[in-house]
């Protein structure tokens, strides 16, 4: 744990600014602070305080674990964010950037074409090292092309040897950050202990506060029997890996085995049931089991079912007589009905025309038909006679003389039908009125 706290404090202070280094100090100091208490030891505002923590955590140089607590006085508990630092997420990062940063400056200053070595003062021709040593004169390395002494690129005045900043910078930086990687190297070699919440929460120091200028609470953490709700990654922990090593040839079969086994496992799981895939009913009389009874006896079950078969179709066939015979009752009754019918409807139409007379129409020049009591009927313009008209005091009503129009013959209908009524006698009805009274 020495190894990476000095790491995380080497990179704080070598990139960051000086209050994110009082943050991680603090919380080296007392393993786990909670905003408040941080803030108090920094004497700023809690607003500032998370401001500074928010570009800590998003550099992954420290987490935060919110927990709910209930404190005194009150019922209801309320989340809590504490800060701590974990180790092992912090490590992976700084290695992270430090790679990215070496590898970042490297390929800014990589030059695209190759570096002159040697330069010659009398042609100006550059030359590299693998091209110069074929020529080797008593004053040193000579020009391919003029044969004058060839002089060093960096030390010719107004040379054009290759820019050596890129080179320059990127040896500058190794050399910055080679105490990071001596403490990445050391920490590889060494079991860096885990520092989760739970972990840093033992270790805890509280912070000394005065009572009276600084009032504090203590609370106590909350354990409810529903899930606590998700808040991001706030536990961050190295997944261990594993590299194995095989051949195209043994991973080939192994995959081919293990396909194999995985078939068969799936083909056993979604196999069909037997009494699914064959059936269970035997129709054929020599593969019908013999049942034994309890005394010894023997019994043919197939005998037993076939005239079980017979019985029930026999029943079957008397249900279905009983049913054809009571279909076709029904159909005898609706004939009968409908039979009656025609005949009741026959009578009545024979009573109306039994109460009708056919009653000829003289032709013009003709008299008059005579009425019931002697009397003539006159007959209208439109063919029709016309009825004696009867009062229930005896007396009638005096005729109309109205002469009867001429009607051509081939005009008139052939057949009037006339209904009659029961001839009242009057002198009948006069003899019982004098009956009824008597002189006086």
């Amino acid at each position: 744990m020495d190894l990476a706290s000095s790491l995380i404090r080497t990179v704080v202070r070598a990139f960051y600014e000086t209050r994110h280094i009082l943050v991680i100090d603090a919380l080296f100091m007392h393993s786990v602070l909670h905003a408040e208490d941080l803030a108090h030891l920094l004497g700023i505002q809690q607003k500032d305080l998370r401001k500074l923590c928010a570009r800590l955590r998003e550099d992954r140089l420290l987490a935060v674990h919110s927990r709910p607590e209930i404190r005194d006085g009150q019922t209801r508990p309320v989340n809590r964010d504490y800060y701590y630092i974990p180790l092992y997420p912090v490590v992976d990062a700084i290695k992270y950037r430090v790679s990215r940063l070496t590898s970042t400056i490297k390929a800014q200053y990589t030059p695209t074409t190759e570096r002159k070595e040697y330069v010659c003062t009398t042609c100006g021709a550059e030359w590299t090292q693998l091209e110069v040593l074929s020529r080797i004169g008593p004053e040193g390395f000579e020009c391919h092309r003029c044969g004058a002494t060839l002089e060093r690129a960096d030390e010719v005045e107004g040379g054009t040897g290759a820019d050596r900043t890129g080179h320059e910078k990127n040896s500058k930086l190794m050399a910055q950050l080679d105490a990071m990687l001596k403490l990445l190297k050391q920490i590889d070699s060494v079991d860096v202990p885990e520092n989760d919440f739970e972990t840093a929460w033992e270790h805890k120091i509280d912070v000394v506060r005065n009572q009276y200028t600084n009032p504090t609470k203590p609370g106590v953490a909350y354990t409810s029997n529903r899930q606590a709700a998700v808040r991001g990654v706030s536990k961050t922990d190295a997944a261990s890996l594993e590299v194995s090593l095989t051949s195209s040839a043994e991973k080939s079969a192994t995959e081919q085995a293990e396909e194999a086994a995985r078939k068969a496992a799936l083909e056993k799981q979604n196999a069909l049931p037997v009494w699914h895939t064959h059936s269970t009913v035997k129709t054929e009389p020599g593969n019908l089991p013999v049942k034994t009874e309890t005394n010894g006896t023997s019994v043919d079950v197939s005998a037993v079912k076939y005239e079980l078969k017979e019985e029930r179709k026999a029943d079957v066939d008397a249900l279905d007589d009983k049913v054809a015979a009571y279909y076709a009752e029904m159909a005898r009754e609706k004939e009968r009905e409908a039979k009656e019918d025609v005949s009741s409807a026959e009578e009545s139409s024979d009573e109306e025309e039994d109460e009708f007379e056919d009653v000829g129409v003289a032709p013009s020049g003709t008299t008059t038909p005579a009425g019931l009591n002697g009397n003539k009927a006159s007959i209208f313009s439109n063919g029709s006679l016309k009825r004696e008209l009867e009062f229930d005091s005896g007396s009638s009503a005096p005729q109309t003389g109205i002469a009867t129009p001429d009607i051509a013959a081939e005009d008139a209908p052939s057949v009037k039908k006339v209904k009659f009524e029961p001839e009242v006698k009057k002198e009948a009805e006069s003899d019982e009125d004098d009956e009824e009274f008597e002189d006086v």
